[in-house]
């Protein structure tokens, strides 16, 4: 997750990274529609997304009770001691 965030913040945020990524998409497929440079990426965008889809909603930490909030924290720790 670090590498993540270092790497978004090195191309300016998130709008950024992606402004950059389609530009450098498009300008594969005007150089070769349907080479390698372009499967490449779109298969990065299709893994980009299944990561996306595993990640659970985040609760709302404002509104849970202290128990509910030390489980969180419980399952938060066991997600990064995996």
């Amino acid at each position: 997750m670090a590498l993540t965030q270092a790497m978004i913040s090195r191309f300016g945020g998130v709008n950024r990274l992606s402004a950059e990524w389609f530009a450098a998409l498009e300008a594969a497929r005007e150089r070769e529609p349907g080479g390698r440079l372009m499967l490449i990426s779109m298969l990065a965008i299709v893994r980009l997304m299944e990561a996306a889809s595993r990640v659970a909603p985040q609760p709302n930490l404002a509104v849970l009770s202290d128990e509910e909030l030390e489980r969180e924290v419980d399952r938060c720790l066991d997600r990064v001691l995996e």
